[in-house]
């Protein structure tokens, strides 16, 4: 196994490094963009153009910073600090700060019940996980629709819930969900600037917890991810 493994701590060197290394040239044109965008403001001329490119330049910044994220939650060699998480709090955290966005897309994002539970976890890694999880579930959801975020006691685990009215995942998708930059409405996906990386990092997360996750998905009625934590 030790050949196998040191291509695989070779491939995850490979991703965190470009993912810094993208950050440079990102930095120089948002820097060099800002200033483009004041001399043609001076100028009275249209701006449509550097919208694209300041629009494509944080997809590629996001980009990077999901491959840095994910090439740290993977390697198995990380020190990252693991100790007790108040979920609950984590949970409403996470709640707040979608409901202003939800709120401009008359999107309801709520919290449900919570179970004020802790886990052995890495506080950093889980808000990514909860937040993912509610990003995923506000891009697939229509104006009116619902994300509800909620907890329970499931044996020895923490069971985590985000629930969405969205457009549901089909039968053929659902196998792929967690593959990397793995789009099920591609055009949508692009459209709200998502990387395709955002349930591969859920899905990190969660084996480094080792716990586990499941979804059940409806066509046109909306899906369920359900992550569950071992206790503290």
């Amino acid at each position: 196994m030790r050949p196998a493994e040191s291509a695989m701590q070779l491939l995850r060197r490979f991703v965190a490094d470009a993912g810094h290394e993208l950050n440079t040239p990102i930095a120089i044109i948002e820097a060099s963009l800002e200033a483009l965008t004041e001399i043609l403001r001076e100028n009275n001329v249209k701006e449509e153009l550097t919208e694209v490119i300041a629009k494509a330049s944080a997809r590629m910044g996001e980009l990077a910073s999901d491959l840095i994220f994910l090439a740290q939650v993977e390697n198995p060699i990380s020190h990252y600090v693991m100790g007790p998480v108040k979920t609950k709090k984590l949970l409403e955290d996470v709640t707040k700060d979608f409901q202003s966005l939800a709120k401009t897309r008359d999107i309801h994002f709520k919290l449900g019940a919570v179970a004020d539970e802790e886990v052995i976890g890495n506080l950093e890694f889980l808000r990514r996980m909860v937040t993912n999880l509610g990003s995923n579930a506000l891009r697939y959801t229509d104006e009116g629709g619902t994300v509800i975020i909620w907890s329970e006691v499931d044996g020895r685990d923490l069971a985590i819930k985000v629930s969405d009215t969205g457009i549901g995942i089909p039968d053929d998708s659902i196998n792929h969900i967690f593959d990397r930059f793995y789009r099920v409405d591609k055009a949508r996906a692009r459209a709200a600037g998502g990387a395709g990386l955002g349930l591969s990092i859920v899905k990190a997360v969660v084996d480094a917890h080792r716990g586990d996750i499941s979804v059940s998905s409806e066509v046109g009625r909306g899906s369920t991810f359900k992550v569950r934590i071992p206790l503290a």
